[in-house]
Formats: structure tokens, sequence, C-alpha cells
């Protein structure tokens, strides 16, 4: 292989890594965000969990990504869950390392 072909796939693996860090980031954001409005429903008198939401969460997933898009709702929806009450983590920056392809 090239060495520009190399560059390019070392690029786009960094890439992907980054993405990967910004999508925990957000999964860490949007479950301290439900563990606040599960505070505030509770506060409120209110259930804190409302299954009409997280069935229209499915639903937009799903409709947005197909059945792999259910899944990952599902998946997002049980770590909300079961990180009430847990701080939020930085998630750790990596470094992509060149290696053979």
């Amino acid at each position: 292989m090239s060495t520009i072909g190399t560059a390019r796939i070392t690029e786009r693996k960094a890439h992907l890594a980054s993405l990967d860090r910004e999508i925990m980031e957000l999964i860490h954001e949007r479950n301290a965000t439900c563990e606040q409005l599960r505070v505030l429903r509770r506060l409120a008198g209110l259930r804190e969990f409302q299954l009409a939401h997280e069935n229209e969460v499915l639903s937009q997933y799903h409709e947005a990504l197909g059945r792999p898009g259910t899944a990952i709702a599902l998946q997002l929806l049980a770590l909300a869950r079961t990180e009430r009450g847990a701080a939020v983590r930085p998630v750790p920056e990596r470094r992509v390392t060149p290696t053979a392809a």
C-alpha cells in the first residue's frame, strides 16, 4: 500500500475515534439531562418515567435508522436508567497509532 493510502487510512481512523468520543460525550450529557428531568418530575409530584415519551424516542430512532435504530434507542434508554445518580465521566482522549491495514 502506498504511503498516501496509509496516511489516509490513519486519518480516517483518527476521525472515527473523534466521532466516537463525541458520541460518548453526548450520551453522558443525555444521561445527565434525563436524571435532571427525573428529579424535576419527582419534585413536581409526577412519575419519573414517561413510557409514552420512551415510545416516542423508540419511534424516532426507528424512523431515522430502521431496525438497528430501535436497538440503539433501547440501549440509550437503558443507559439513562442505569446511570441514575452517577456522575458524568469524561471520555478519555485516545490517540490513534498507525498500524498495518
